[in-house]
């Protein structure tokens, strides 16, 4: 038996929840997808009614999965009234909630600002933006972006935004197909929704930056791979790992220190076989293990901004994140000679070093700096000359650590 009926109807309504995920800030376009996934939900059921003759045991199931189910939930009872209200009547009535605030900086959350008109509440990404541009001083739109939270909620649901009650819906429905697909002898286990962790409304923020209007978010998911990838990535890790203390990254059970100093021996390898590190980023649970991993680029400081606020936001959402490494390249820089207000930018380099950075939501912080040096168009990165420093927090780190409730002692330190 191929794939069943059921199991593709609910893999299209996997699709809509994900598509209204994707347009929740253009409110046309979430409008007709939210619609579509109502209407879509519905139908998965029927599928299994209609096929019911070809289902082993059909009867006990329907009872146990579908109809106790949906009798008992609120929720299950919404979708079925807004299917209907949505085929007989028109569109749900809908209503949004709207607030955003000003970022410029690590360390302040600038104020907010409320839409100017009611319009605004069903405005697109780009009209908001050019709406707030009018708004912001001058002096902080290069260096500033706005935060924006929507939610959608309708007025039949007032206690649940909607894409949450789609998804408590998707949840039920699958294992109603879970159910019948193992009566029918399907492995269940084939299908994977991967990136429903993205789908719910704790998600539901969005950053413009002022000067472009370029819109920034952040997701989760998993990156696939073929197996003739596979096996040169193992053949050049393998290469790496000739030398096992450069592995010890890995190792949960190592202290932070310790494991930093494995990250500084490996990237230090890395740069000396590439001539350059790109700049990474590992997440950690309570148990210390890695549990995400992704490659950063910044194209200025305002994205530096961006990318540690909404490590934040996700720190508050996630119980799971409780640490990070983090490896990048700096800059030393040398400050003028009496004085005087020199942006960070116009000093003169001094020198640069790849950059190691471990911490943890018990407060637990580790920073190495490996230095680069220089010969002609030849670099090479020094792990012997490797220095620690962790009695200065730089300030990046700040949104993450008051994310996970640690108090400031006032050492904060720029990142240049």
């Amino acid at each position: 038996m191929g794939i069943s009926p059921w199991r593709k109807r609910l893999g299209d309504l996997f699709q809509l929840i994900g598509q209204a995920d994707q347009t929740y800030f253009e409110p046309e376009l979430f409008r007709l997808n939210i619609n579509n996934a109502i209407t879509t939900a519905r139908t998965v059921t029927f599928l299994i009614q209609k096929n019911k003759a070809k289902i082993p045991g059909y009867h006990d199931l329907y009872k146990t999965f579908v109809l106790d189910v949906c009798g008992s939930s609120p929720l299950m009872k919404w979708l079925v009234d807004a299917r209907n209200t949505i085929e007989k009547e028109g569109d749900l009535a809908i209503h949004s909630q709207l607030r955003a605030s000003i970022m410029f900086s690590y360390l302040e959350n600038g104020p907010s600002i409320e839409p100017p008109c009611e319009g605004l509440l069903f405005a697109s990404q780009n009209k908001l933006w050019r709406a707030w541009l009018r708004m912001a001083p001058e002096s902080i739109v290069d260096e500033s972006a706005i935060v924006i939270d929507r939610k959608w909620v309708a007025n039949t649901l007032p206690d649940y935004e909607l894409t949450d009650a789609l998804l408590h819906g998707f949840s039920v429905l699958r294992s109603a197909v879970d159910a019948f697909d193992s009566a029918c002898g399907q492995d269940v286990s084939a299908f994977a929704y991967d990136s429903l962790p993205n789908l719910s409304s704790a998600s539901r923020r969005e950053y413009i930056k002022l000067s472009t209007g370029k819109v920034c978010s952040f997701r989760r998911g998993r990156v696939s791979r073929t197996p003739e990838q596979l096996a040169q990535l193992k053949k050049e890790v393998e290469a790496l790992f000739v030398d096992r203390s450069a592995a010890a990254y890995a190792d949960a059970s190592l202290p932070l220190r310790t494991r930093l100093q494995s990250f500084a021996l490996m990237a230090s390898k890395v740069f000396n076989r590439d001539g350059h590190h790109e700049t990474m980023y590992f997440q950690t649970d309570g148990n210390g293990q890695i549990t995400a991993a992704t490659g950063v680029y910044f194209a200025d400081r305002i994205e530096k901004y961006i990318f540690w606020h909404a490590m934040a936001d996700l720190a508050r959402i996630d119980p799971d994140f409780q640490g990070i490494f983090f490896i990048g390249e700096m800059w030393y820089r040398s400050a003028p000679i009496g004085g005087g207000l020199t942006a960070i930018s116009d000093m003169p380099i001094t020198g640069e070093a790849i950059a190691l950075t471990g911490a943890t939501a018990k407060g637990e912080y580790e920073e190495i700096h490996v230095p680069i040096k220089r010969s002609g168009d030849v670099a090479t990165a020094d792990f012997d000359g490797a220095v620690e420093r962790a009695e200065v927090i730089p300030n990046f780190l700040y949104p993450l650590r008051e994310a996970w409730g640690l108090k400031e002692s006032g050492k904060l330190r720029e990142d240049g």
